[in-house]
């Protein structure tokens, strides 16, 4: 005798509920070079697929916006889809969808929706990496956060359903909550070894503090951002006021294609490789000194007397404010009386 409905209904949400457990123990235990397999693997258990994308990105705003990858994982096809989608996807009626924000996945048969003489180009790069039906769904970029997305593909006539829809927009929330949460442990994994190393017998009590004080996040190659502690942002800042966590600043991406650190006036960076990625540590830089006499010249002169006045108050001559305050600039790093009054107000 079959099982009823009602008890039919409850398996599936019990094994449900069981992958989902799943994919978010993967999270934890696997690698960011493993985890997006793993979880193709535990999701196509739920939706029947034969290729994917797992991408993040952000929107480039040129004339018509486009979606630029920072980062991807390709499951069963060519890698080189990506780069061949990067040239046709300004013209992408779903990459326009998917970046006004998807409320629910959006399906489609791809040799229909491209079948018009003006998308030839996205018609020829469908059939060249055999996409029949895609899914997308996923969080399009805001200011605050780059975009996450994931979609299937098919290569065979039959369509993706109602019901497959709805598993995936079930799914994408806890498969963003694990790709997030896979990040942050290999932060974590790299901050655990940077302790060891520094408590090492080896270290001294210096490399121990100096490894504590340092902030630490991971990104791409291309600059996007993982994973990043709070430190980590807080020290960016100093450097940047406006720095969002979503992509290194050009300048720290530069030092680090040349192959070096990067020092600013506030903050030090140094990175190193990890799985594919970006390990960047930041420390605070130790704050210029200035000696007693170029402190007394810049509190003055930045309280909003003239050199001349300096000069009469500390019973000095003019020729030695300006050569104490032209001290104080180049040791600063700053170029103006505006910057001088910001490390007074600071520093006091």
């Amino acid at each position: 005798m079959p099982p009823a409905p009602a008890a039919v209904e409850e398996n599936a949400v019990k094994a449900f509920a069981r992958a989902l457990a799943d994919l978010h123990h993967i999270a934890s235990a696997a690698s960011i070079q493993e985890f997006p397999a793993e979880a193709m693997r535990l999701l196509r258990k739920w939706i029947a697929f034969d290729g994917a994308v797992l991408g993040m990105g952000r929107a480039e705003p040129v004339p018509q916006a486009t979606l630029e990858i920072a980062e991807a994982y390709v499951h069963n096809r060519a890698p080189c889809i990506l780069d061949d989608y990067a040239e046709v996807s300004a013209a992408d009626p779903i990459t326009h969808a998917f970046l006004d924000g998807l409320v629910a996945p959006l399906r489609c048969d791809c040799r229909s929706l491209y079948a018009s003489r003006a998308l030839d180009a996205l018609a020829t790069f469908s059939r060249r990496h055999d996409l029949h039906h895609l899914m997308i769904f996923g969080d399009a970029p805001l200011a605050q956060a780059p975009a996450r997305w994931l979609v299937m593909y098919r290569g065979t006539a039959l369509p993706f359903s109602a019901g497959d829809e709805q598993r995936l927009y079930a799914l994408w929330l806890h498969l963003d909550i694990a790709i997030s949460a896979n990040w942050h442990h290999a932060l974590e994994r790299i901050a655990s070894d940077r302790t060891a190393a520094a408590n090492s017998p080896a270290d001294s009590a210096t490399a121990v503090t100096g490894a504590m004080r340092r902030a630490l996040a991971l990104a791409t190659k291309h600059g996007a951002i993982l994973a990043a502690d709070p430190l980590f942002v807080a020290l960016m800042r100093r450097e940047w006021p406006d720095f969002q966590e979503i992509s290194l600043p050009q300048p720290v991406l530069d030092s680090f294609l040349q192959r070096q650190g990067y020092r600013g006036k506030c903050i030090d960076i140094q990175f190193a490789g990890y799985a594919g990625c970006i390990a960047c540590s930041v420390k605070p830089v130790a704050p210029a000194r200035l000696s007693p006499a170029e402190n007394r010249v810049a509190m003055l002169f930045s309280a909003g007397m003239s050199q001349k006045e300096v000069a009469r108050a500390l019973g000095v001559s003019e020729h030695t404010v300006r050569a104490q305050l032209k001290s104080a600039y180049a040791k600063l790093g700053v170029h103006d009386k505006a910057e001088l009054t910001r490390y007074v107000v600071l520093n006091s």
